[in-house]
């Protein structure tokens, strides 16, 4: 049993792998090291989810969160012109206010590439199930 648990693992490891290059090669190191992160954030919140240590909703939003880092990273690591990994934050409107003074306030008309108090660009807005919001921290300041 547990051999065959590791073999499709490592099997759905293999298949996720093939999936990324083949929507074009990764060619940033850091692009693939995050990635790799992203992947072993999700295996935890299925671990959480499958012994009831979060709900369901939890369950959900932190994956779509990650399904949206998983595109922008890939999308990064697969352009030649971009140098640094962005430092993307993704955010529920009532999250806004941890990353913003009056964030909710200020994002809510915001134009894609707006910078937003010197220190934050807003990408974009996504919808799957709720908004979320995709924004990149300019400096390295907190």
């Amino acid at each position: 049993m547990v051999l065959r648990l590791s073999t499709f693992l490592i099997f759905l490891s293999l298949l996720v792998n093939s999936f990324v290059f083949a929507q074009g090669e990764i060619i940033h190191s850091d692009a693939e090291k995050y990635l790799e992160f992203l992947r072993e954030e999700q295996a935890e919140l299925d671990f959480q989810l499958k012994h009831k240590e979060i709900s369901h909703q939890i369950y959900k939003r932190a994956s779509t969160r990650i399904s949206i880092l998983k595109e922008l990273i890939t999308k990064y690591g697969q352009d030649s012109e971009q140098y640094k990994m962005p430092e993307y934050h993704v955010a529920i409107e009532k999250d806004l206010e941890l990353f913003i003074l009056d964030g909710q306030k200020k994002l809510k008309n915001a134009k894609p590439n707006q910078i937003i108090d010197k220190n934050w660009r807003f990408v974009k807005t996504i919808t799957r199930g709720e908004t979320f919001y995709i924004l990149e921290r300019l400096n390295n300041n907190p």
